[in-house]
């Protein structure tokens, strides 16, 4: 599901491009052919969870901590995300739960992967034995409530918290590497080659 596509040439579109010549990659939303209204969130992921069993949750700019809602939304259904992006998914998703494409040497490795994994049943369903482990707990768009819990959370006596994280630091400092001059990067880095 893509929406912003005003930039035509980015590392997320050219990898999909390429990933295209080896597996059946369909695009719903403003820059594919299929349409899933984003109002309609819930019937659209479910009707992706009917047809699919990949869903590209690609990032549209890569910065440190920044994990895309793609990612997370995935995860209530019988989806496996193929994730790209600069956020720890390891640290932040629970085990074995989705596919990083900077594991794979290039598109074409994951195309087989992908292909591997659908024609075998065992090893697909391999990738939801973390939800006999654990819960998805959504909150809904109420960001007071987040911030209640957080608080809850940081005056509980019963939990010690240790960080020499500077928040400042982290937010004055430039977590991205989307900018033009870092393209050629990025595409290094995700294995983007002609």
């Amino acid at each position: 599901m893509v929406s912003r596509c005003s930039k035509p040439s980015t590392v997320r579109s050219e990898y999909v491009k390429e990933l295209r010549k080896y597996i059946r990659v369909d695009i719903y939303g403003k820059c594919g052919n299929y349409s899933c209204p984003k109002r309609e969130e819930k019937e659209c992921m479910e009707l992706l969870d009917e047809k699919y069993k990949f869903y590209l949750a690609f990032e549209n700019s890569i910065c440190d901590d920044y994990i895309t809602e793609k990612s997370f939304r995935t995860l209530n259904y019988n989806l496996i995300p193929v994730v790209m992006g600069g956020g720890n998914y390891t640290r932040d998703l629970p085990p074995h739960s989705f596919i990083d494409t900077k594991e794979f040497s290039s598109p074409k490795q994951l195309a087989r992967y992908l292909d591997h994994l659908s024609r075998t049943p065992e090893e697909y369903m391999e990738y939801f034995q973390w939800k006999h482990t654990y819960k998805i707990w959504r909150i809904e768009r109420n960001t007071a409530l987040v911030f209640c819990r957080l608080c809850e959370m940081l005056h509980d006596p019963g939990v010690k918290y240790y960080s020499n994280f500077d928040v400042a630091d982290w937010w004055e400092t430039d977590h991205c590497i989307w900018p033009e001059e870092k393209e050629s990067k990025m595409m290094q880095l995700y294995h983007v080659y002609d």
